[in-house]
């Protein structure tokens, strides 16, 4: 999926954790991004259709959300008036074969649905897709406790 890439957008000082997730994305050297229309809750739907490892999402705070045995790749959720999107960051360690496997090819497969888009972004500095960057813009972190499924038990599916 061809993308325009833009530079990551600054957020306020005021926003702390997005000022510091803005950091932690521009040193890091790989990431993917789900983004679209619609609310995070639609995105995690949409993103876990097409990638089945976000359920097994383990919340490790309220903002980042990791796979079981796998401590170097996390995720987090934004929102805003632009939509939403979930961000998967993986550590300079991280299992090339795990990435490749649970995340990339499912989304290479075209499992994940309209109008929802992916991208992947290598290199530091964080040039995203265009799309992404507008999102980001405005956006507010969303706590994972809130999410369908995820670390809140009325919203969570036994697994």
């Amino acid at each position: 999926m061809a993308h325009e890439f833009v530079p990551l957008p600054d957020p306020p000082d005021s926003d702390a954790i997005r000022v510091a997730l803005c950091e932690a994305l521009r040193a890091t050297g790989l990431f993917t991004v789900i983004f679209g229309p619609g609310s995070a809750a639609e995105c995690l739907a949409a993103a876990s259709s097409a990638v089945p490892i976000l359920a097994t999402t383990d919340t490790d705070s309220d903002v980042i959300g990791r796979f079981p045995g796998r401590h170097d790749v996390g995720w987090f959720a934004i929102e805003g008036p632009a939509g939403s999107a979930l961000t998967i960051t993986f550590g300079p360690d991280s299992d090339d074969a795990f990435r490749r496997d649970n995340i990339d090819l499912p989304l290479d497969d075209g499992r994940l649905a309209a109008p929802f888009q992916y991208g992947i972004v290598l290199g530091l500095g964080a040039r995203v897709p265009a799309g992404y960057a507008e999102i980001f813009a405005d956006s507010q972190v969303v706590s994972l406790s809130q999410m369908p499924g995820l670390g809140n038990p009325a919203t969570r599916n036994d697994r």
